[in-house]
């Protein structure tokens, strides 16, 4: 792990620790670890994978977007109002990143699921980083972790984490769903920790937070010659701006903001600002790295789809992007012909297999009983303040 929390100060000429005031106020504060903040719609993905590991849903799941989503007298709403339409796939939800869509697979996968999520993922406990002030850098979870708790945190709001919790996060999905501990130790091998998620539901996420990049929000995270995944997440009025992305070897989050909560522009999304800041970073990082595409594991089955309608499509067709399924997701002649294809690329800069013609997804589970229509703006959870981070994990 390497880190870099801004404003930086001289080593050689180290300032007093502050004994009074706001901890943030001084340059010492080590953001990467310590400061809490919301993460906004980063979070996203951990929903949509819970919700395939349980079986809820697949990537191409319809999801009922219709607003106005009302919970306990909120409106969940879009960012900058968006409309979605009637419903988008699960894809479509992370790659549009829709908070009403990603709310409704939290009401598919309940309270205690999630928290349980959660705290697998070590969102609710800190880091347990060999520095000493990430001892202070514990999340805040909401007293009452109701239904509408649920609903916001899915996509970002309502729970507080550094971003090194946000890093681990997305770690576990990068090593194919078994969290990793941050640690700045070097180890002879890979440390790795419990699985949180199987194997076919971490490739199935992956291919989400690829196609972020290659069609979604995070076109400036794209660094030529790899394949990056990843996530923006921009919250309410500009005011905070991240990008977390991963090649197979490399995890990068960038969070830029200011220590008193104020809007930036409308330009600085997670997007605009954040993304391009870990596109820089990795591309260096990365200039003397061998290229490595993602592999798919072995029991998933990589199928072409429409980008816009989910359906299957001959693999090279144009608007053509490839989607992970379990193997009970599709049908058993797909299965065989996928058994039967070598690695190659799956058109998303060497992302997954190549799979030339495959069949149709099995029928989509159905969703549960339809939850109150919805859409909105949440309840603001507490802040702390913030300035800008970027780090490298």
């Amino acid at each position: 792990v390497s880190m870099v929390s801004l404003p930086d100060f001289d080593p050689n000429d180290r300032p007093v620790p502050a004994l009074q005031g706001d901890p943030s106020d001084s340059p010492l504060f080590n953001r990467a670890v310590q400061g809490v903040y919301e993460l906004g719609s980063t979070f996203k993905i951990f929903t949509a994978a819970q919700a395939m590991d349980l079986g809820l849903v697949n990537a191409e799941t319809p999801i009922n977007t219709r607003r106005p989503l009302i919970q306990s007298g909120h409106e969940i709403g879009e960012f900058n109002n968006k409309h979605y339409g009637p419903e988008l796939s699960v894809s479509m939800v992370i790659e549009k990143s829709s908070n009403v869509g990603t709310a409704r697979l939290a009401q598919m996968i309940g309270i205690d699921r999630q928290r349980q999520f959660f705290d697998d993922l070590g969102l609710l406990e800190a880091t347990g980083l060999e520095l000493i002030e990430a001892q202070g850098g514990r999340p805040l979870v909401p007293r009452n972790w109701g239904v509408l708790e649920m609903m916001t945190i899915s996509f970002g709001h309502g729970l507080s984490a550094t971003p090194m919790h946000l890093a681990a996060g997305y770690a576990a999905i990068a090593n194919g769903g078994r969290y990793v501990s941050p640690t700045i130790l070097k180890q002879d091998r890979p440390q790795y920790g419990p699985r949180v998620l199987s194997e076919d539901s971490a490739a199935a996420a992956r291919q989400m937070l690829r196609r972020v990049v290659t069609h979604g929000t995070a076109s400036f995270g794209e660094v030529p010659g790899y394949a990056v995944a990843g996530k923006t997440g921009t919250t309410n009025n500009y005011k905070d701006a991240w990008f977390i992305g991963y090649t197979p070897d490399l995890v990068v989050g960038a969070y830029v903001g200011y220590d008193q909560p104020k809007p930036m522009g409308r330009s600085a999304t997670g997007g605009g600002l954040a993304a391009p800041i870990v596109q820089q970073f990795m591309e260096q990082a990365l200039k003397d790295v061998p290229p490595q595409p993602f592999r798919a594991p072995p029991g998933a089955i990589m199928v072409s789809v429409d980008h816009k309608t989910g359906l299957p499509a001959r693999k090279g067709q144009p608007g053509t992007v490839m989607e992970a399924f379990k193997p009970d997701q599709v049908s058993s002649a797909a299965a065989a012909q996928a058994q039967a294809e070598p690695d190659g690329d799956g058109g998303q800069g060497g992302a997954y297999p190549s799979y030339p013609t495959a069949a149709a997804p099995a029928p989509m589970p159905q969703q549960a009983a339809n939850p109150p229509r919805a859409m909105a703006q949440p309840p603001q959870p507490r802040r702390q303040r913030r300035t800008g981070i970027f780090g490298r994990f």
